[in-house]
């Protein structure tokens, strides 16, 4: 199994909304197309790039990726949200909807 890991770059004031950050968007992809899925950062649109330092391996199939959140922010939401397949695994605090 592939494993992807993504750490805060900062403590988030706002919510962060992950929702697009899910095996079924990411497998497949390269580190540099993962880096610029978008979310949300209250209400502005940022990269994941931009906010998680990101590494590991990617997959190039859902069944076989795994992502792990190291967080450290109660602000981070919607991880995992209509995901089919993989795993994910937050280690640490996170927000609703989670």
């Amino acid at each position: 199994m592939a494993t992807l890991i993504l750490k805060p770059k900062y403590e988030f004031n706002v919510p962060v909304e992950v929702e697009r950050v899910i095996t079924d968007n990411i497998a497949g992809l390269s580190l540099e197309e993962v880096l610029k899925i978008r979310v949300y950062e209250g209400n502005r649109r940022r990269t994941l790039g931009e906010l998680f330092e990101v590494s590991g391996e990617i997959a190039s199939k859902p069944s076989d990726q795994e992502i792990i959140f190291q967080a450290s922010s109660c602000r981070i939401r919607r991880i995992g949200e209509e995901m089919s397949a993989g795993k994910i695994i937050v280690e640490g605090d996170v927000g609703p909807l989670a």
